[in-house]
């Protein structure tokens, strides 16, 4: 039963970019936002992804479209 849990929410770099776009809608004023799309971008980079983890990946990154003078928008060059 809690594998089939497991294996429905899919590789962790998804989850976690879902969670944080998800986040940044609900609080865009938290001062934690800007970072959070940085870092879900690096999972989705540097972890166990499937297929649909590129498509998330380009949601964060178009995050820092909002938000341009972010200095982690700076640091985020790829999506």
């Amino acid at each position: 039963m809690i594998w089939a849990k497991l294996l429905n929410i899919g590789p962790a770099p998804d989850y976690l970019t879902r969670s944080v776009l998800d986040w940044a809608k609900q609080h865009p004023d938290d001062e934690r936002v800007p970072e959070a799309p940085h870092l879900a971008i690096r999972s989705t980079r540097f972890g166990c992804t499937n297929p649909s983890s590129g498509k998330l990946s380009k949601q964060a990154f178009d995050f820092f479209t909002r938000n341009p003078k972010s200095p982690w928008a700076a640091r985020t060059k790829y999506w």
